[in-house]
């Protein structure tokens, strides 16, 4: 699974940011980190999930929707009860 992002979404992600590896360089140390390693994260990749203008809770319940969905026959499990489901 590999989770995107544009670099106009992601720049005020790490507005402020001291993560090391983009604390001197901020977004264009972030697209070239990006470029750099871009092949490898497509290549193991098997669903793509953008980020960019999504909230977080939508792009998790994608998530879990494709890992119940990708389970194998047989592993799959029902989804949680919602919060008044089974309610006397």
């Amino acid at each position: 699974m590999l989770l995107t992002v544009t670099a106009e979404a992601v720049a005020a992600r790490i507005a402020g940011s001291d993560r090391p590896l983009i604390a001197s360089g901020g977004i264009d140390a972030w697209q070239a980190i990006l470029d750099e390693r871009a092949a490898t994260y497509a290549a193991l990749a098997h669903v793509v999930f953008d980020t960019s203008r999504r909230p977080m809770s939508r792009v998790a319940d994608d998530v879990v929707t494709w890992v119940r969905d990708s389970a194998p026959a047989g592993t799959r499990t029902p989804p949680p009860p919602t919060s008044d489901e089974g309610a006397p």
